[in-house]
């Protein structure tokens, strides 16, 4: 579920199936994919490009418990629980595996110190 407040946009998530919660968002640009992915400072949704591996996401300027949402445009390979670096996390996946994406799936993390953690997954 989508929707606006007062210019804001939000994003209702199921978080284990138990409760939803809304969480502002605001789009940042495109991202090719890399091994280290990195993000704009600005923004918590991006479009992910390209079928490159990524094997860890930016946790640098980002604060524990902040939201990120990835929508991917095409085949990427998530890498589960790859060694972080000092300004990349590593990627905690449901199922603690790998995780190849097809165009149009949307997963949401929480950053838990230098973690992002899967909270859903939307398959396209």
């Amino acid at each position: 579920r989508y929707g606006t407040v007062t210019g804001v946009q939000t994003c209702a998530l199921p978080i284990s199936g138990k409760l939803t919660k809304s969480f502002p968002f605001k789009k940042g640009g495109d991202i090719a994919s890399t091994g280290d992915l990195p993000l704009q400072l600005n923004a918590n949704f991006y479009h992910v490009t390209g079928t490159a591996q990524i094997d860890r996401i930016q946790i640098t300027s980002w604060d524990d418990a902040e939201l990120l949402i990835l929508y991917f445009e095409s085949a990427a390979t998530l890498k589960h629980k790859k060694s972080a670096s000092q300004d990349y996390g590593s990627i905690s996946l449901d199922g603690s595996v790998d995780y190849v994406t097809s165009s149009g799936d949307v997963l949401a993390f929480i950053k838990d110190g230098n973690t992002w953690e899967e909270l859903t997954r939307k398959q396209a």
